[in-house]
């Protein structure tokens, strides 16, 4: 029974349960974003923070029973991302965006909306976390 601590290990490791793998990273000509504070670079070339991004954004909805459920804005994350963030971050002179945390609130169900109290939970992306330099 006690061979079993040993064995058990040495199969795993000769099976490939234990594979290692390397992360490859974009070039620096193209944007990393990470939730962690690994931007990418190697442990001996350190990363230049640039400062703290926030970035929200939020989808109303007109008052009027029927015409509720046309929005005003938009708020969807990939869209907030691609239009207002991304240029944000290449505008203070980062190519990666670390600690990057999103917050999104999907806003008034159907029927609210169809009501035309889809203004009382509007919808809203924020996104935040620091930008900097590989």
């Amino acid at each position: 029974m006690r061979y079993l601590v040993l064995v058990v290990p040495l199969l795993l490791i000769l099976t490939g349960c234990t594979t290692f793998r390397t992360i490859n990273y974009p070039p620096s000509s193209e944007l990393f974003v990470t939730p962690g504070d690994d931007p990418g670079s190697e442990s001996e070339q350190p990363y230049t923070p640039k400062g703290y991004m926030l970035v929200a954004s939020s989808e109303m909805y007109l008052p009027l029973p029927f015409f509720g459920l046309i929005p005003l804005g938009n708020a969807s994350p990939e869209y907030v991302f691609m239009h207002k963030a991304q240029p944000k971050i290449h505008e203070m002179g980062g190519d990666a965006l670390i600690d990057t945390k999103i917050a999104y609130n999907s806003g008034a169900p159907f029927m609210m909306k169809l009501l035309g109290l889809g203004w009382i939970l509007p919808k809203t992306t924020v996104i935040s976390g620091t930008v900097v330099q590989r």
